[in-house]
């Protein structure tokens, strides 16, 4: 009885870590902008910026969709940005280039929720982006 429930807690935790995706798996999805902050000072994200998109796709490929205007335009303006995106090994970094030369930036996953956090001309930017 003690091998069998053994065997059964073996394969019931194999399976569990078997199903959990690495952040590089688990970032490649597109994500629509929430939050902003510099430097801690939270900024309005109105109607037409949490339009905005940021694909992160397999392969490294990243498409940038920014929205801008006001809430009540019927129209946004918008615009698109392409690029690559890398995590470091263990996965505590990741490194985005648009073209302008790669961005370290310090990011987080956590359920539907991504969180980049980096230095822009001196200032901390802090987004948060949803699925």
């Amino acid at each position: 009885m003690k091998k069998l429930f053994f065997t059964t807690s073996l394969m019931l935790l194999f399976s569990l870590v078997s199903c959990n995706k690495d952040l590089s798996e688990e970032i490649v999805d597109t994500w629509y902008l929430r939050t902003i902050s510099v430097n801690t000072i939270s900024i309005e994200v109105n109607d037409c910026m949490k339009k905005s998109s940021w694909t992160f796709k397999e392969g490294g490929s990243l498409e940038a969709i920014n929205y801008d205007g006001e809430s009540n335009d019927k129209d946004c303006d918008s615009s698109k940005e392409f690029g690559t995106w890398k995590m470091n090994d263990d996965e505590t970094k990741l490194t985005i280039d648009d073209g302008d030369g790669p961005e370290l930036l310090d990011f987080s996953i956590e359920k539907d929720e991504l969180e980049i956090t980096g230095s822009i001309e001196g200032e901390k930017v802090s987004m948060t982006f949803e699925r």
